[in-house]
């Protein structure tokens, strides 16, 4: 088996920087591919704990869709701070900030 720690630093790497140039049959096979050993790899309770809160995750996206600020933030080509999204969304940056870290 690979050494551990080795493939972790090089998947977080990936993750730092994903390939520009990703087909999407290779985007897919990766993403299939690291779901697959997240879940080989997950405790129950880790399970119990991902199933209990996501429903948190999709009210945030829920949130997100109502309030436009994938509208706002996809165009910008770039990271935004939640104080620039929220300004232009004409909304709390508390909450476009809560609501961006779930």
């Amino acid at each position: 088996m690979a050494d551990v720690a080795e493939l972790t630093k090089q998947l977080a790497a990936l993750a730092a920087a994903p390939p520009a140039d990703l087909s999407e049959e290779a985007r897919f096979g990766l993403f299939a591919a690291i779901n697959q050993a997240r879940d080989a790899f997950m405790s129950p309770l880790d399970a119990a704990l991902r199933f209990s809160f996501g429903v948190y995750e999709t009210a945030a996206v829920r949130l997100a869709i109502d309030m436009k600020l994938f509208d706002i933030a996809v165009p910008a080509g770039g990271p935004l701070t939640a104080t620039e999204i929220a300004e232009k969304a004409g909304a709390d940056a508390q909450l476009v900030g809560k609501s961006s870290s779930t």
